[in-house]
């Protein structure tokens, strides 16, 4: 009789430490208004904190146990939280729906650059500094020396 209850405590045992291992949920998300598929839709389990996403037929496999919790996001659509069940994992595939955000945008005005005239510059009266010394804020007066520009030269 002590061996059928071992034998028996065994086999639950076994049966519950195999009702905890991640199984592969599979499913689809697709837009709520034109019910076409939403490719590179973001999902994170959260319960596990790892992540997927959808192919170009919308389409997805990750991992999962019952009662995790999966987050999917996409770009212009409102994210949601969607809690895994028994049903889920014993059917197979389930369909996800996202709504798009729908989102005011302000007035913004654009006012056109009135340009009363331009700017004329002559090169010649640029001026040139022949000594290759630039000043630059934080050293002494002198400056910095840039060397000499011929091949070969070295710089100082």
């Amino acid at each position: 009789m002590k061996r059928h209850l071992l034998l028996l405590a065994l086999l639950f045992a076994g049966f519950f430490a195999s009702a905890q291992e991640d199984t592969a949920v599979k499913g689809t998300v697709i837009n709520v208004s034109t019910s076409r598929p939403l490719e590179n839709v973001n999902i994170v389990n959260l319960s596990q904190v790892t992540g997927t996403s959808t192919n170009s037929k919308g389409e997805f496999e990750i991992n999962a146990q019952a009662n995790d919790t999966l987050h999917f996001s996409y770009l212009g659509f409102k994210s949601i939280k969607v809690r895994v069940t028994n049903d889920w994992i014993k059917f197979g595939t389930s369909q996800i729906e996202l709504t798009e955000l729908a989102l005011a945008l302000e007035e913004v005005v654009v006012n056109q650059l009135k340009l009363t005239g331009y700017l004329k510059v002559d090169i010649a009266q640029v001026p040139i500094r022949s000594n290759y010394r630039y000043s630059i804020s934080g050293l002494p007066s002198t400056g910095y020396e840039g060397g000499q520009s011929k091949p070969g030269a070295v710089s100082k």
